[in-house]
């Protein structure tokens, strides 16, 4: 599928137009089977976890492999000496749930003990990820780092009124959400 996205991204750029490329991937849920004979280049890191933590290291080799898809995604479309390459790009990444390890499996990978609380709290977190490859974009994170982390609270809501906001793009319509950079608390 990113093969694809890519290919027909290229098509967008040659006849100068732009556009909204909405690319959704699907990694395998629960119970985290070993992929290794079905998928090429998949690798088996062994992270020396205990016997009934067998999710969780098929869990972090399909993270390890499907990070690895994106990155090499993300090199390939954002070289300027690519012939895939697109220009005036923004990737934006995320994740549309938590997944479903047991409380035991957190506990074991981080290597501390976990209120019930703690734990649920860890199964709704998900990435959100804006990549601008030109470094051009930017709101209210701090301008001298080119890399920031923001650890609030926010919504899947948030992205409509993010994008609309970093492309400054001015709307009419009513929309729920918060400007992600903003620090306005989310709904």
């Amino acid at each position: 599928i990113l093969r694809w996205a890519r290919d027909t991204q290229i098509e967008v750029n040659k006849n100068n137009q732009n556009s909204l490329a909405f690319i959704e991937t699907i990694t395998p849920h629960s119970p985290f089977n070993d992929l290794s004979e079905s998928l090429p280049n998949y690798e088996i890191y062994d992270y020396n976890l205990s016997l009934p933590y067998y999710q969780l290291t098929n869990y972090l080799n399909q993270v390890k492999y499907n990070d690895k898809l994106i990155y090499d995604f993300l090199m390939e479309v954002t070289d300027k000496n690519s012939p895939y390459y697109l220009k005036d790009t923004l990737f934006i990444l995320y994740g549309d749930h938590g997944n479903t390890l047991n409380k035991g499996a957190f506990e074991q990978l981080y290597q501390k003990d976990f209120t019930d609380f703690e734990y649920r709290k860890l199964l709704l977190n998900i990435p959100f990820i804006f990549y601008d490859p030109s470094g051009i974009l930017r709101d209210s994170l701090d301008e001298s780092k080119i890399d920031s982390i923001l650890n609030q609270t926010k919504s899947n809501t948030d992205l409509y009124r993010t994008i609309i906001n970093l492309l400054g793009i001015n709307c009419d319509t009513n929309y729920y959400g918060v400007n992600i950079f903003s620090g306005e608390p989310t709904f």
